[in-house]
Parts: C-alpha cells; sequence; structure tokens
C-alpha cells in the first residue's frame, strides 16, 4: 500500500482511535503496512526498528490472528522472520554461529504458532514447516513434527468448520438499521444474525481448539473476538451486545466483567433507545450497591448513578416522538403541497346524467362514482394520521415500560420517598413521569399498587381515581382498578367503575368508530365480572350481565355463556360437555370389570 505525504499525526491519531474498538483484520493489517513502512528494516543497523515491528506483529496477531481469514497475515509474519538475521543454510550446514541457530529457533517457533491457528493457509503452512524441520535435522525433526501434530490436526478441522459457518457473512458492509419485520431485507438480515449467533455459539459450546480446559484466557479471548465481529457487524442490534455482555459476566472473572460492562457500554451508546440494553445496564449497577441498611448520603448517590442510566434511554425516546411528530407533520404539508400544485379538477361531462341512466336499468351494476380530488386527500391524510398513532402508541407503552421499571428500581435502594427530594423513591420518579407526558396507563397503575402492596397507603385509591379520569376507555386499566377494589373488599365501587367504563366505551363513537372494536374492548371488562358475579355475587347480577353479553355478542352460544358460569380451576374446566365415555373410571386389579361411574 502506497502511503504518499502523510500526516503522521493524523494517522496515528486514527488508527488509536479505532484499532482498540475495531479488532478488523484489513485495519490492523494495514496498520502493520504503515508501521512497517515509518520503521523500515533498511537501514537498521541497531535492529531497533526490527524489534519495533516484531512486538508489532505480536499484538496483529493476538489481536486478530485468530480471524478465518489470517492466512496471509501469518505468512507475511513467517516471511518476516525468515528476512531476520542469520543464516538457515549455516544452521542447517552446522556452520553456523549463535545468531544462525537463534534464528532457526525463531522461525520454528513462529511456524509453530501458525499452525496452530485455524486459519485459510494453515494447510500450506504445515507443509512448509514440515519441510523446514526436515531440512534441519531428519530425527529431531520428526520428534518436534510429531509434538505438533495434535495441534495442526485441530487446527486443520476447525478451519474447515468456520469455512463453513462465516462463508455466508457479510464482514465488510458497514452496519445497517435492521429492516422491520416483513420488509423487503429482513430474510437477508435474519441470515446474518442467525450466522452471527452460530459462529459464536460454535466457539463457546464446541470449544474447537480445546482450549478451555488447557489454556482459558486463549478460548476467552477467541469467543471475544467473535463477539466483537459480531457486534460490529449488528451494530444495531441490541441483542447482540446483551448477549456478549451476558457471557463476559457469567465466567465469573474480573477481567471479563469489565470487558462485559465495556460490551453494554458501547451497546447502549450505539443503540440509545434500546430497553433491553438499559434494563440490563441498571440492573448491574443496581447489583454492585451496598446492600441493608445504608446512609442517606449513600442512597442519594446510588440514586444519581442509577438514574443516568435510565434518563438515557428516556431522553432517546422522547426524541423519537418529537421527530415522530415532525415527520408527520412534514408529510402532511407534502401532501398537501402535492394537491395544491394539482391543476383544477375538471367536472366529467353528463356523469350524473349517466348514473341516473344506470340507476334506472335494474339489470346493469352500479357505477362507482370516482373519488374527488378533497376525497383523495383526505384519504391520505387519514393514512399519515393513522400509521403515525398506531408508531406513537408502541412508543408510549415503550415510555412507560422504562418508567416503571425506573419506579420498582428506586423503590427498592429508597424506598417510597417523595417528589423533589434527594431521596425520591418511586413517588420522586413518578413525579417526574408525569409532567414528561407520553404515558399509559401503565404507570398510573403499577404506582397505585405499589402503594398498596408496599405500604398500605390509601394514596392508591387516588392515583387510580386520577388514571380513571385520564384514561376513561382504557379498558385495561378499568381491569386493574376493578381488581383492586374487589381485593379490598370495595365490590359496591368495582361494580361503579365497571358500568361507567363499559358504557363509555361503547358510546365513544367518535374515539372508536368501528363498533367491532368497540365491543372488543369491553369483552375482557364483561368476561372478567361475569366470572366474578357467578362465584360471589348473586344470581340476578349474573343474568343482567348475561343479557347485555348476548346482545354486544349474539353469535356466542347460550350454552357456551351459561357453562362459564359454573368453570372450574385455572384452566376453566367445564364439566357440563365431557362425554358420558370419558368419564373417570377405574379398573379392579386382578379383573377385566371396568366401573364406569355416572353411567345408568
Amino acid at each position: 500500500m502506497e502511503y504518499p505525504l502523510f500526516d503522521r499525526t493524523t494517522i496515528d491519531t486514527l488508527f488509536s482511535n479505532s484499532l482498540l474498538h475495531v479488532p478488523n483484520l484489513q485495519l490492523w493489517t494495514r496498520y502493520l503496512e504503515y508501521l512497517r513502512r515509518v520503521f523500515p528494516l533498511l537501514p537498521d543497523p541497531q535492529g531497533q526498528n526490527r524489534t519495533i515491528l516484531t512486538q508489532a506483529f505480536d499484538t496483529v496477531l493476538d489481536t486478530v490472528g485468530g480471524d478465518p481469514d489470517s492466512g496471509a497475515l501469518w505468512k507475511d509474519y513467517i516471511d518476516f522472520v525468515k528476512s531476520g538475521p542469520g543464516s538457515l543454510d549455516a544452521a542447517v550446514n552446522q556452520r553456523g554461529n549463535w545468531q544462525d541457530l537463534q534464528k532457526v529457533d525463531l522461525l520454528r517457533k513462529a511456524y509453530q504458532r501458525a499452525v496452530k491457528a485455524p486459519s485459510s493457509e494453515v494447510v500450506r503452512l504445515w507443509n512448509e514447516y514440515s519441510s523446514f524441520e526436515m531440512a534441519n535435522n531428519k530425527q529431531a525433526g520428526r520428534k518436534q513434527l510429531q509434538d505438533i501434530s495434535p495441534h495442526y490436526m485441530t487446527a486443520r478441522s476447525a478451519a474447515k468448520h468456520l469455512e463453513r459457518i462465516t462463508s455466508g457473512l457479510d464482514r465488510e458492509s458497514p452496519s445497517v438499521l435492521p429492516p422491520i419485520e416483513g420488509c423487503e431485507g429482513d430474510d437477508q438480515f435474519a441470515s446474518q444474525v442467525m450466522g452471527w449467533k452460530e459462529w459464536a455459539q460454535w466457539e463457546i459450546n464446541e470449544d474447537p481448539l480445546v482450549l478451555k480446559d488447557e489454556d482459558v484466557k486463549a478460548y476467552r479471548n477467541r469467543v471475544i473476538f467473535v463477539y466483537k465481529q459480531a457486534t460490529t457487524a449488528l451494530r444495531f442490534w441490541p441483542r447482540i451486545w446483551y448477549e456478549a455482555a451476558e457471557w463476559c459476566f457469567s465466567q465469573l472473572d474480573e477481567e471479563m466483567r469489565v470487558q462485559g460492562e465495556a460490551f453494554l457500554d458501547e451497546g447502549k451508546k450505539a443503540n440509545p433507545e434500546s430497553v433491553l440494553l438499559t434494563l440490563k445496564k441498571a440492573d448491574r449497577v443496581e447489583e454492585g450497591f451496598q446492600t441493608g441498611n445504608v446512609s442517606e448520603d449513600v442512597a442519594v448517590k446510588n440514586g444519581q448513578e442509577l438514574d443516568q442510566v435510565y434518563e438515557g434511554c428516556h431522553t432517546a425516546l422522547y426524541t423519537l416522538v418529537k421527530k415522530m411528530g415532525e415527520r408527520r407533520e412534514r408529510d402532511m404539508r407534502e401532501i398537501k403541497e402535492y394537491f395544491a400544485s394539482l391543476p383544477p379538477e375538471e367536472e366529467p361531462e353528463q356523469q350524473d346524467e349517466a348514473a341516473e341512466d344506470d340507476d334506472s336499468d335494474a339489470g346493469s351494476p352500479t357505477v362507482n362514482k370516482p373519488k374527488t380530488r378533497a376525497e383523495q386527500l383526505q384519504e391520505r391524510l387519514q393514512a399519515i394520521q393513522s400509521a403515525s398513532k398506531t408508531q406513537l402508541d408502541i412508543l408510549k407503552r415503550t415510555i412507560s415500560y422504562v418508567w416503571v421499571a425506573k419506579m420498582r428500581a428506586f423503590r427498592r435502594i429508597h424506598g417510597q420517598g417523595a417528589p423533589n427530594k434527594p431521596k425520591k423513591g418511586f413517588r420522586g420518579v413518578f413525579a417526574e413521569a408525569r409532567p414528561r407526558g407520553q404515558l399509559s396507563a401503565d404507570v398510573y397503575v403499577a404506582s397505585a399498587l405499589m402503594e398498596w402492596h408496599c405500604y398500605k397507603d390509601a394514596s392508591a385509591l387516588k392515583i387510580f381515581e386520577r388514571g380513571l379520569k385520564l384514561f376513561p376507555t382504557d379498558e385495561g386499566f378499568a381491569l386493574e382498578y376493578i381488581r383492586h377494589l374487589i381485593s379490598v373488599n370495595d365490590l359496591t365501587n368495582a361494580r361503579v367503575v365497571f358500568e361507567t367504563t363499559v358504557t363509555k366505551i361503547t358510546t365513544a363513537t367518535t374515539a372508536f368508530p368501528d363498533e367491532a372494536k368497540r365491543k372488543d374492548k369491553v369483552r375482557s371488562l364483561l368476561v372478567y365480572m361475569h366470572g366474578f358475579e357467578s362465584q360471589y355475587g348473586d344470581l340476578a347480577q349474573v343474568r343482567k350481565l348475561e343479557t347485555r353479553m348476548k346482545e354486544l355478542y349474539p353469535e356466542e352460544s347460550d350454552i357456551e355463556r351459561f357453562a362459564r358460569r359454573y368453570e372450574l380451576g385455572a384452566e376453566g374446566f367445564d364439566g357440563m360437555g365431557v362425554p358420558r365415555g370419558s368419564m373417570v373410571g377405574a379398573i379392579i386389579p386382578g379383573c377385566c370389570i371396568i366401573v364406569v361411574f355416572g353411567l345408568a
């Protein structure tokens, strides 16, 4: 590679910023070429440049020498050792000095190191090594080859497996965002994910070079190398970062723990909105806290450290909400501008007359009137709004999911706490979440239930009441509220909440124009209350509910609805529909008589 006039300071900075983070074979090979240009072997009277390059080769081989495509690098290393001072011919003819003999030892060591690496050139390097040993001393050479042969056979077998596993992997293209499931590129991306996971699991479980027991550090380095390659290729797929970190933590070693934390931190930097990596990082941070009674200063410091983890994810998610709103407005503006730029709409002549003639002919099909420009514009705007609402709902649930996780974590380290206090607890987190908005009802449910189950605090009812005002047609929230009221034996208010929510949903024709959707939303409430009234209520309430369910869901069988009253157990066993032939029977030992209970 040619290096015309170059700025060493700039190049050194680029290499120092990238090498330790990117174990890429080509990058490290370019680094080696750069050093060989900076530290030429000729002239090198004191051998200082060769010493530097020898150290550089060792570093490069330790880093990327396990790459399946590193055969050329190993060959280059062998040639570099051969070019060193000393004569191999003199050593072979037994007339060499100490320098010649040292060169033989260095070259032997280099060959033995190379044939243990499962590279694409391992067979050729073995043949060269065999020739080298047999040329020096056949008897001693056979002993050397015999000792190293098992390692070579293992490396050769591993090289074949690696070629199969890595043949379909794209290790050169830049990382891309994972395609949406079912869209273009989804199958190819899934194939890459499976390939990288297969390589990592093969190194972990198969231990192809049999290093786990003999050299555990080398074994771990090989696995880490694969995970670093995988996280480079799948940079925006959080699961690979999680798996890499989790494997490091499973090794129960301090050095591996640091590497696992590095995977998590780098993964969060690449995927700041990833809930998976955020919760794993928060779990690791909380695990490191001192347990038991700690001072308030320590508790506050712990909260600040944990807050930093969650806030990074929330900031990214709220930024996505903002960008989504901006994109929706931009798309709607562009659609309006497009329709405004069209020439005036022409009225088709005699369209009404043709429609009347068609209507007068009973035997002819009705002609569909084409949509006007205004109708087309409205249809496109509604499509944009609908898609945006769906995406926003997912983001809201995700944001709320993280808030709830944060509330639970702060309850564990701070307790109940209070808003705007250093030791804020889960109450302080709840107070932070409300003004930032984009919350689902799950946050209110979680806060209320924490108040009650952890502290038996009456404020739980106030939070539920507030939530019912904010989410009057959220059947999930209403169901949780009803369950809580029943758990505290407040059946009267439970029935009030039930009736109020069902009425609001079934009459919310503006929010839910589709009648089928309104019916689906209230189904869970009706089924739950029907089950409760059937077990603990009176018959009038049961029949009232069944009448309402029959009106809303006439397609359901009356028998099924009636049988639901008497369901038993968590699996909802229905004894009324059991066939006679499947009744419980018993065989009397020593006889062929089958006693069937319940038969006439």
